[in-house]
């Protein structure tokens, strides 16, 4: 979990922000649906049928905007439904990124890569460039962020205000070899995944444009 104070920018930050936009929305959604607010549309309707001309257009514009407006709360809310669906796939995998040591995260990136390609190939609204560049950059960044955490020493262990020279220099290469081995294989995972994509039926989306 993020520090005390800090905000998560990892790929958890993603998953909740969708779920609680999902929810906002639906909550919404589900207001213009009760019975209260189809009555008032209803007494909208009714009084075009009785209205002067002038007013009976101030009324169809109200009603076409109210519409426009509850076609686009339902598009956002069924955006938000599919994209928390398909990212909450990832969750079991992230959640090593945050916590786990350099070896367990290597041992989930296949897993990670197949499911970050099933959305990218599957999922309705999520793949657009801009969005699956922001999820590679904050799995990037977590990643980054576990492995600095990795190599510096306990606050409270001896020596931990010297940073790095404060460690057991074996024991600091040896860390040291795997975020580099972590690295290695996390791109080259990206590659394969890559590779895949341009071997599946044509129409497939690509990663073009993603770096």
């Amino acid at each position: 979990a993020s520090k005390s104070g800090e905000e998560d920018v990892g790929p958890r930050a993603e998953l909740e922000y969708w779920r609680n936009k999902m929810q906002r929305l639906t909550s919404i959604a589900e207001q213009l649906k009760r019975k209260d607010c189809r009555q008032v549309i209803t007494a909208l309707s009714t009084l075009t049928k009785n209205s002067t001309e002038g007013k009976q257009q101030k009324i169809v514009g109200l009603l076409r905007r109210w519409k426009e407006k509850d076609v686009n709360i339902t598009e956002k809310a069924n955006e938000a439904k599919d994209n928390v669906k398909y990212l909450f796939t990832l969750e079991r995998f992230i959640e090593p990124l945050y916590t786990g040591s350099a070896t367990t995260i290597i041992d989930t990136l296949p897993a990670l890569m197949n499911s970050i390609k099933m959305i990218h190939t599957i999922a309705r609204y999520y793949p657009t460039p801009e969005r699956m560049n922001r999820l590679f950059a904050m799995l990037t960044n977590t990643l980054i962020d576990n492995c600095k955490r990795s190599l510096l020493p306990d606050p409270g262990a001896s020596g931990a205000e010297r940073g790095l020279w404060g460690r057991e220099p074996t024991a600091l290469i040896a860390d040291l070899k795997h975020c580099q081995e972590l690295n290695r294989i996390y791109q080259e995972q990206y590659h394969l995944t890559k590779a895949k994509l341009a071997t599946m039926s044509e129409g497939t989306r690509q990663f073009d444009g993603i770096n």
